[in-house]
C-alpha cells in the first residue's frame, strides 16, 4: 500500500502486484494472517485497502494455493485441473460480487512463463514435452475457472480477466527456438497475454521495430480473445535500471517501447520498477 500510494501520486491508475505468497512478497510493516485460499488472500485488510484505492486496473501475479507454482511441469492430472479451475472460479466470483459497480478491472496472471516452464533461467534449455503439455492444461484450467464465474455472476461494472505471461519471444521469432509463444499459446483460449518484453527492449537498445514484430508474433500465435480481439497482448513488464544503463539509452528505449505499444494497440503498458 505504501508503494501503491507512490504510484497513484505519479498519476497511474493501473498497478501490477504480487498476489502470490504475500507474506514473503510484502513482508515489511505488515502482519499477515494465515491464508489458505486465494479468496482469503483477497479478504486480508492489506488487499482490501489496496482494492479500495482509486486504481482502475489491478494486474495480479497469482498461483493456486496448496501447490508448487509449477507442479504441472511433469504433467497435470484431471483432478489437478479441476482444483485449479475451482480456485480461480472462487477468486473470480469473489471479485465480481465484492467489487460490483466499481468500474474496476482485475487481471489474473502468472510471472514469466518461459522461465516457469523450464524451472530455471537457462536460455539454452528447451522446455520438455511434458512441461509444454502440462502448462497448456494448467492455463486452460485457470481460464475455465474465470469463465465459469463470469458466466454465473455476470459482469456488472466489474471485470475479471485471465492472462498468461511470455518472456522469450525474439529467439522463437528469429531462430525458431521452442518457447511458450509457439508451443503453448496456440493451444489455449485466453483473455489476454502479458509480454515481459526485456528480450525485445533492453536487449535491443531501442530498436522499436523488434518490439512491434514481437507483439505481432505473439498475437499471431494466440487465438483471438472474445473481449480483446486480436489486440489481446499487453506489455506486462519492461524497464531499464539507471544503475546499469546510461541515461541517453534509457531516454531512447523507454519512450520507444511506450510509443510502439500504444501504436500497436496494447490495452496495458506496465513499467517494471
Amino acid at each position: 500500500n505504501e508503494g501503491a500510494e507512490q504510484i497513484l501520486a505519479l498519476g497511474s491508475r493501473v498497478i501490477k502486484v504480487w498476489f502470490h505468497n504475500p507474506r514473503e512478497s510484502y513482508s515489511f510493516n505488515s502482519q499477515w494472517p494465515q491464508m489458505n485460499s486465494l479468496v482469503e488472500i483477497a479478504q486480508t485488510k492489506y488487499f482490501r485497502k489496496l482494492f479500495d484505492k482509486p486504481f482502475t486496473t489491478y494486474i495480479m501475479m497469482c498461483f493456486s494455493t496448496g501447490n508448487n507454482a509449477a507442479y504441472w511441469r511433469k504433467g497435470i492430472t484431471p483432478e489437478q485441473k479441476l482444483d485449479e479451475q475451482r480456485q480461480f472460479y472462487e477468486l473470480t466470483k469473489y471479485l465480481l460480487i465484492t467489487y460490483k459497480g466499481t468500474g474496476k478491472t482485475f487481471v489474473l496472471q502468472h510471472w514469466e512463463g518461459d522461465w516457469l516452464i523450464r524451472g530455471n533461467y537457462d536460455r539454452k534449455a528447451d522446455p520438455t514435452p511434458e512441461a509444454i503439455s502440462g502448462m497448456i492444461g494448467w492455463l486452460n484450467a485457470r481460464q475455465e475457472g474465470v469463465n465459469q464465474a463470469r458466466k454465473e455472476i455476470g459482469t456488472d461494472g466489474v471485470w475479471v480477466y485471465h492472462a498468461a505471461e511470455v518472456n522469450r519471444v525474439v529467439s522463437t521469432m528469429e531462430q525458431g527456438r521452442p518457447n511458450m509463444v509457439d508451443k503453448v499459446l496456440p493451444h489455449t483460449k485466453l483473455d489476454l497475454v502479458s509480454y515481459s518484453a526485456w528480450d525485445a527492449t533492453a536487449e535491443y537498445s531501442g530498436n522499436s521495430q523488434i518490439l512491434h514484430e514481437a507483439l505481432d508474433f505473439i498475437a499471431k500465435n494466440t487465438p483471438d480473445s472474445v473481449e480483446f480481439g486480436n489486440r489481446n497482448v499487453y506489455l506486462g513488464e519492461f524497464g531499464m535500471p539507471e544503475n546499469n544503463h546510461p541515461s541517453d539509452k534509457i531516454q531512447k528505449v523507454i519512450p520507444g517501447a511506450v510509443d510502439t505499444a500504444l501504436n500497436w494497440g496494447c490495452p496495458y503498458i506496465v513499467y517494471w520498477q
